[in-house]
């Protein structure tokens, strides 16, 4: 989240990436979590990588919390 390299790629670069390494991603996870902008500001709420279960990676949605509030 530091950077905006994750605005560069396209959902399915993700999963041809995620492959060539043995991971995958949930069937229940949506395309729409990775919206696309030209910037990111700390305060945007944006998708980070956290493992759920055996060779699967999700996307959830993150922010920093103080900069939230």
């Amino acid at each position: 989240m530091c950077n905006d390299y994750e605005q560069h790629i396209r959902y399915a670069e993700y999963l041809r990436a995620l492959e060539e390494q043995g991971l995958a991603a949930p069937a229940h996870q949506a395309r729409r979590i990775c919206s696309r902008r030209m910037t990111t500001r700390i305060s945007d709420l944006k998708p980070v990588m956290r493992s759920e279960g055996e060779g699967m990676v999700a996307l959830s949605p993150m922010a920093f919390p103080e900069a939230i509030g």
